[in-house]
């Protein structure tokens, strides 16, 4: 057993105590005006300055952005009353090869294939019709 101690340890400190407080409304929103988050949190949603594409958009573009569901929503024009919603899906597409070698031995090949489908769903809201446009 040692008689002396090696290292001399300072002091810790005093255990820090954490706990609910409730706070009533007035309290937070006092405390939200205080906060550097809250200035941060509007700077997040301000509008990005916008900007034009340098060559016009084609119907290909249109497809993809209603697709993908930038463009959901009611379309009411040139006589249609349409409630549009676009929607992609990863697909695996599996294909099976069998072939023979010069031995005559059997030859499997299996090809997956990952795709993404394309679809747009149209509820005419004139005549209760469901469409899918693939």
């Amino acid at each position: 057993m040692q008689k002396e101690p090696i290292y001399e340890l300072p002091p810790g400190q005093t255990p820090q105590i954490f706990f609910s407080m409730d706070v009533d409304e007035e309290t937070a929103r006092g405390l939200l005006g205080q906060s550097p988050l809250w200035e941060e949190f509007w700077r997040e949603l301000e509008e990005a300055p916008s900007c034009r594409p340098i060559m016009p958009l084609r119907k290909g573009h249109l497809a993809l952005l209603l697709a993908g569901g930038y463009l959901d929503g009611r379309l009411k024009a040139q006589g249609y009353d349409l409630v549009l919603k676009g929607r992609t899906k990863r697909v695996t597409q599996r294909e099976e090869e069998v072939d023979w070698d010069e031995e005559g031995r059997e030859v499997r090949v299996i090809k997956e294939i990952e795709k993404v489908e394309v679809a747009i769903l149209a509820l005419d809201l004139k005549t209760g019709k469901f469409y899918e446009i693939k």
